[in-house]
C-alpha cells in the first residue's frame, strides 16, 4: 500500500485542487502556435497523451511501501520474537522503496471509458469549440460521476438533497463559465461598410464570390433589391442593399467565431443531415457522459490496487485500448484500400512529431499529473463527491482564457463570467459540506 493509505479527507481535497490546476491547464500548449500550424487527428492527440499516461505512471514506484511499519520491538514478545522484529524491521528500511505492482483487469475497463471518450473530446473541441464542449462535458461527468457515487455505489452525504442542490449549482456554474468564455463580436454597421460606395461596391463584390461559393443566392439578384429598383430612389436602394450586406456580414462573423465552416458540411444520421458542429456538441455530451464513469471501475478493484496503486492499471489499460482503436483504424484503411498493406498504412494519420512531440508532451504530462490526483481525491472522496471536483477545472482553464490568453474581452462579461464562477465555488463549499 502506498502513503496516502494515511490520508484524511484534507489529501482528497488537495489532491482535487491539484487536479483542477492540471486538468485547467492541459490544453495550454495545445494552443500555441506551433500546435495550431498544423492539423492533428483527435485519435494523434489520444495517443499523446496516452503515452504520457503510460510513461508517468511508472513514477509511483518511488514513492515508498508503507505496508510494514513496525516502530517498537517490544511487540513481539520474548527474545526469539526481537529478532523477528529486528529481521523485519530492516528488511521495510531495505524494501521500502520497492512497490509490488499489483495490475488488475479493471483498468482496461477505464481505458474502454478513457480512451474513446478522450477522442471525442479532441473531435467536439474541434469541431464545436473548447468553451461550449467543456461546458457541456464537466456538466455531464459531474452529473455521471454524482450518480455513481452517491446513488449506485451509496457513498455516505449528510443530505442527498443538499448534495444534489449543490450539483446543480456547479453544472448552472460550469454551464455559465462556458456560455461566458464564447462570447460574439458583431461589429457595428460602420466598421463594415464605411462611408463611400467603392468600400459598398468591394464588400459586394466579396459577397457575390463567396455566394458563389457557397451556393447562396447573389447580393445582385436579391428578390428584395430587384422589386425596389425600379419603384424607389437610389438612396433606398443603398439602405436595402446595406441592410442584406450587414446580414450577410454577420452571418460571415459568426461563421469565423464559431469556426463554424464545418456546417457547410453534412453528414446523414438516420437518414437526418446533420452538420459536424452538431456531431462536435453530440461528441462532447458523449464524452461528459461516457467518460464521466472512468473512475467507477476502481470501485470494484482490489483494496491494494485502488487510489495511486490503480495508476499502472490504468495505464496499461488505456494504452491496450488506444493501440486496438489503431488497429481498427488501419483495418478500416486496409478495407478502403483494397487490401494494399502499403497504401493504408501511408492513408493513416501523422503523428506530427517534428512539431508536437514538446507541445503534446507537455500537454499529456499535465493531464497525466491530473488524471493521478483525481484517483486519489476519488479514493479520498469517493467518486460522488471526489471526481465530481475535479471538473472544476474549467476555472482555470477560464481564468488562462482572461489573463493569458485574453479570450473573454469585456468588463460586463468578465463579470457575468465571475459570477457564474461564484455559483460553481458556491456549489463546490455546499458539496465539501456535506461529504462525511
Amino acid at each position: 500500500m502506498f502513503a496516502t493509505d494515511g490520508c484524511t479527507d484534507a489529501c482528497g481535497w488537495l489532491a482535487a485542487t491539484l487536479s483542477c490546476l492540471a486538468f485547467g491547464s492541459f490544453a495550454v500548449p495545445i494552443k500555441g502556435k506551433a500546435a495550431r500550424s498544423v492539423d492533428v487527428d483527435p485519435l494523434v492527440f489520444q495517443s499523446y497523451k496516452t503515452f504520457m499516461c503510460f510513461m508517468t505512471s511508472w513514477f509511483i514506484l518511488l514513492i515508498p511501501d508503507r505496508t510494514l511499519q513496525i516502530t517498537d520491538n517490544s511487540d513481539f514478545g520474548d527474545d526469539d520474537g526481537k529478532e523477528d522484529a529486528n529481521y523485519y524491521y530492516q528488511s521495510y528500511h531495505h524494501h521500502r522503496h520497492m512497490y509490488n505492482i499489483s495490475f488488475t483487469p479493471w483498468g482496461i475497463v477505464s481505458g474502454i471509458f478513457w480512451v474513446p471518450a478522450g477522442v471525442a473530446a479532441i473531435y467536439a473541441v474541434k469541431h464545436a469549440g473548447l468553451a461550449v464542449s467543456q461546458g457541456l462535458w464537466s456538466s455531464c461527468i459531474v452529473l455521471v460521476s454524482f450518480t455513481w457515487g452517491i446513488f449506485i455505489f451509496g457513498e455516505n452525504v449528510r443530505n442527498v438533497v443538499n448534495a444534489c442542490l449543490a450539483i446543480a449549482c456547479m453544472m448552472i456554474g460550469l454551464w455559465g463559465m462556458s456560455y461566458y468564455s464564447h462570447q460574439h463580436h458583431y461589429p457595428q454597421r460602420e466598421e463594415i461598410l464605411g462611408e463611400d460606395n467603392s468600400e459598398k461596391e468591394t464588400f459586394q463584390n466579396e459577397y457575390n464570390h463567396d455566394c458563389r461559393d457557397e451556393g447562396a443566392v447573389h447580393l445582385v439578384d436579391h428578390p428584395n433589391l430587384e422589386s425596389k429598383a425600379g419603384t424607389h430612389s437610389q438612396e433606398a436602394l443603398d439602405h436595402e442593399t446595406d441592410r442584406i450586406q450587414i446580414n450577410g456580414l454577420y452571418s460571415k462573423v459568426e461563421t469565423k467565431v464559431h469556426e463554424d465552416h464545418d456546417d457547410k458540411k453534412s453528414f446523414s444520421l438516420v437518414a437526418y443531415p446533420i452538420s459536424q458542429r452538431a456531431l462536435g456538441l453530440l461528441a462532447a455530451i458523449f464524452n461528459g457522459i461516457w467518460g464521466g464513469s472512468i473512475m467507477a471501475p476502481m470501485h470494484f478493484a482490489p483494496d491494494d490496487a485502488k487510489g495511486l496503486g490503480y495508476t499502472i492499471s490504468f495505464a496499461i489499460g488505456a494504452s491496450i485500448v488506444t493501440l486496438s482503436l489503431w488497429i481498427i483504424r488501419y483495418t478500416y484503411c486496409l478495407y478502403l484500400a483494397n487490401f494494399h498493406f502499403i497504401q493504408a498504412y501511408k492513408s493513416l494519420p501523422s503523428l506530427h512529431l517534428a512539431t508536437m512531440w514538446l507541445p503534446g508532451g507537455i500537454a499529456g504530462m499535465l493531464w497525466s499529473i491530473g488524471n493521478i490526483s483525481s484517483m486519489v481525491s476519488v479514493q479520498q472522496l469517493g467518486v460522488g463527491v471526489g471526481y465530481a471536483l475535479t471538473q472544476a477545472s474549467m476555472l482555470v482553464s477560464g481564468l488562462w482564457g482572461i489573463f493569458y490568453f485574453h479570450e473573454i474581452k469585456g468588463l460586463v462579461v468578465r463579470i457575468k463570467w465571475m459570477l457564474a464562477a461564484v455559483i460553481t465555488l458556491f456549489g463546490i463549499l455546499v458539496l465539501s459540506y456535506e461529504h462525511k
